[in-house]
């Protein structure tokens, strides 16, 4: 009862995970907390915490607190579709973070059919010339998702770091109009 999102204090909330680590070489992540390697959870074991959390506690909102929740495309897609199956995917909404990098529309498709409502990631800057220093998604590749996420109803929401190697006055200004 004490777990609430600060976006919908009145929801009961839960933060779940499906996997840890991330062998991404991000050099301003600190990753010693869960490793460089991706250990994932059975989907099952996932789908019956989920369904645990919902029924035994009433949970309507969950945080798949996943440093990349779609990695493993596979897994993502069966843990989709375990929440379509078992009519999970009409009683909560969820959120979780991940690259974007290469992402199918199918998979985001899918996400949004299993509940999904928002998905944060790691654009980090508004600035092409920070953006290609640190290897993410193009601002263009960004938007483009972004675009695709709006038409089907999924909210794509960037993360923003100021300060990166590089930064200047005049970057860190692009990226806060980017964000803005």
């Amino acid at each position: 009862d004490k777990y609430r999102d600060a976006a919908a204090p009145d929801t009961p909330f839960a933060m779940l995970e499906t996997s840890r680590g991330c062998p991404m070489p991000c050099g301003y992540c600190y990753k010693q907390m869960f490793g460089d390697r991706q250990s994932k959870r059975d989907p099952k074991q996932v789908l019956d915490e989920v369904e645990e959390v919902v029924t035994k506690f009433g949970v309507r909102r969950i945080m798949f607190q996943d440093q990349i929740f779609t990695l493993d495309r596979k897994h993502t897609a069966a843990i989709c579709e375990g929440l379509i199956a078992r009519g999970l995917a009409k009683k909560i909404e969820w959120r979780c973070q991940t690259r974007l990098n290469g992402m199918k529309n199918e998979l985001l498709k899918l996400m949004r059919d299993a509940g999904c409502v928002e998905i944060y990631t790691g654009l980090e800057t508004g600035s092409d010339a920070i953006q290609k220093e640190i290897s993410k998604l193009t601002l263009e590749d960004f938007l483009r998702y972004r675009d695709y996420g709006e038409s089907i109803g999924l909210a794509i929401s960037p993360n923003m770091i100021l300060g990166l190697p590089g930064e200047t006055y005049d970057t860190a200004m692009q990226s806060i109009k980017f964000f803005h």
